[in-house]
């Protein structure tokens, strides 16, 4: 059985783990590394060598779409797999 390598990307510590924990539960699938920036993520890419990123696309400094695009210019073998929320409800039409 191959083991899928998975590094995450996400600036929430809390959102991380829950991320980690849920992907934890499957035995195909291993986290290898974390990072909460994308500047932080492709450091750590030149290393860590995984099969699939997660990435939020809501990040301070670079933000997910930058850091996608520079990771599939590098590592075009890497899969990347956007995992963002952005808080709230849509706003109700004004009746």
């Amino acid at each position: 059985m191959n083991v899928v390598k998975v590094f995450l990307v996400e600036d929430e510590p809390e959102v991380r783990e829950v991320q980690r924990r849920l992907l934890g539960k499957n035995p195909r699938l291993t986290v290898i590394g974390e990072a909460s920036s994308g500047e932080e993520a492709l450091e750590a890419l030149s290393t860590a060598n995984p099969d699939v990123v997660t990435m939020d696309l809501l990040m301070p400094g670079m933000d997910g779409l930058e850091a996608t695009r520079q990771i599939k210019d590098k590592y075009p073998d890497i899969k990347v797999v956007v995992v963002s929320a952005y808080g709230g409800l849509a706003p109700r039409a004004k009746r």
